[in-house]
């Protein structure tokens, strides 16, 4: 980086922190010491996520900087939302290639920025190197009533499994950019983490986890850890009328990765209460499958139709 651009690392550090807010509860000392102390709320556990986005694989030329700045927030505020955690604070490490145009970096700063403040979320450390291409590795504590949390291993046979939102629509929108176009690519370029819905389940859902590499692979996650099967609905998942119109809609749902909503296993006689419940916070929320008592996938074209196995494919980082 050209010491010239950010007046050197320390003079970067603080153009990055500068749209941040640094107050929060429990914080006692945030960036600009060797590490942050936090003091945690009684009786709650912290939950921490960390995860990396780095250009050429979780973006590209196409995403402008502040989105580039809420999606490596949101990955991360995704996985909270997963355990049921209310998020609480983040560390940044920045890996930037040499004279990172001073405009986008204050962008991504704005974009992280922007998302942290509407989920409370305060930044309180971090670090910068150098690095032949843009990346940004987070990590993000959270705070959860233990005996509330959702887990991956809490599924069991018999519970319904549903999913917040839509899916298929980012690796839609993945398509949409790789052909020179914007419109549409909304999920792709600026993904919603589900906290209102991770918050709004504890107490009613079990189990959870965030799709990521896609709804058929981290179900599988699920299944694995639990113990137990899962049977999908072919005709129950939901997407929009993009996705439905296109000829491998079922495939962009199953595999296409990233779309961040939250797939939630529970109680059969929970899923009306969790329903009403979402509805007051506007969340939309589908049952898509059940859990079954037979490990791996399986997929039927609709409720009580025939199955067949499915495969746990989906995106892969090796």
């Amino acid at each position: 980086m050209s010491p010239k651009l950010h007046q050197g690392e320390f003079g970067l550090i603080e153009r990055f922190i500068r749209p941040f807010d640094h107050h929060s509860k429990g914080l006692q000392l945030g960036p600009g010491d060797d590490a942050a102390l936090i003091q945690p709320s009684k009786g709650l556990s912290l939950a921490v996520t960390v995860d990396t986005v780095r250009d050429g694989i979780h973006f590209g030329p196409r995403f402008t900087a502040d989105e580039i700045g809420h999606k490596a927030l949101a990955v991360n505020l995704s996985d909270l939302a997963a355990m049921g955690a209310a998020p609480r604070w983040f560390l940044v490490a920045l890996e930037l290639p040499a004279r990172f145009p001073s405009a986008r970096l204050d962008g991504i700063a704005r974009g992280m920025a922007a998302l942290a403040r509407e989920h409370r979320c305060a930044l309180i450390g971090g670090n910068v190197t150098r690095g032949d291409r843009l990346a940004l590795t987070i990590t993000a504590l959270g705070e959860v009533p233990p005996e509330l949390a959702l887990r991956r291993d809490a599924l069991r046979p018999g519970d319904a499994i549903a999913v917040t939102g839509e899916l298929g629509s980012a690796a839609f929108g993945l398509r949409l950019l790789r052909s020179g176009t914007r419109a549409g690519a909304d999920a792709q370029l600026r993904p919603t983490p589900r906290v209102s819905a991770g918050l709004a389940a504890r107490g009613l859902a079990r189990a959870a986890i965030d799709i990521s590499d896609g709804l058929a692979q981290d179900l599988s996650h699920l299944c694995e850890r639990s113990g137990c099967g899962v049977e999908l609905w072919a005709d129950a998942l939901p997407m929009s009328p993009e996705v439905a119109a296109r000829p491998d809609a079922l495939d962009l749902c199953l595999r296409g990765g990233e779309d961040y909503e939250l797939v939630i296993g529970l109680r059969p006689a929970n899923v009306a209460k969790l329903q009403a419940r979402f509805r007051e916070f506007g969340i939309p929320i589908t049952v898509i499958g059940r859990a079954t008592r037979a490990n791996g996938l399986q997929l039927a074209p609709s409720e009580g139709g025939r199955s067949r196995p499915l495969e746990a494919v989906g995106f892969q980082h090796f």
